[in-house]
C-alpha cells in the first residue's frame, strides 16, 4: 500500500521572473581605476551565488490619509543606488590585466 499523500499547501504563490538590470549609484562617483589587493584578486572570490529573498508588501499612509502599496522591487533600487555612492567601489567592474 502506498504512504498517503501529504495534505496540500496553503500557502500559493506566483513568481516573475524580469530581465536581469544595472543598478547605478545615484549620484556621480569617482572615475578610476584600482588595483586589487592579493586577497581580492583570487580567483575563488570570483562567483555568483543566486539567491531568491521574499519581501513583504507595505501598505502607506499619504498625508491625505490615503493608502497604497510600497513596491518593495521600487524600494531596494532606490537603496542600492544610495548605498552604491558611499561604496562605489563596489560598483565597479573588475577588469582582467594581462600576465594574470
Amino acid at each position: 500500500m502506498a504512504p498517503p499523500s501529504p495534505p496540500p499547501s496553503p500557502l500559493s504563490f506566483s513568481v516573475r521572473r524580469c530581465k536581469p538590470e544595472l543598478l547605478t549609484p545615484a549620484k556621480p562617483t569617482p572615475r578610476e581605476l584600482k588595483q586589487l589587493s592579493d586577497i581580492d584578486d583570487q580567483q575563488v572570490h570570483r562567483c555568483h551565488i543566486r539567491i531568491i529573498m521574499f519581501y513583504k508588501n507595505r501598505i502607506k499612509e499619504t498625508e491625505h490619509h490615503h493608502h497604497h502599496h510600497v513596491d518593495p522591487v521600487s524600494v531596494i533600487r532606490e537603496a542600492m543606488a544610495k548605498a552604491l555612492v558611499l561604496y562605489y567601489l563596489l560598483a565597479g567592474r573588475l577588469i582582467e590585466e594581462p600576465n594574470k
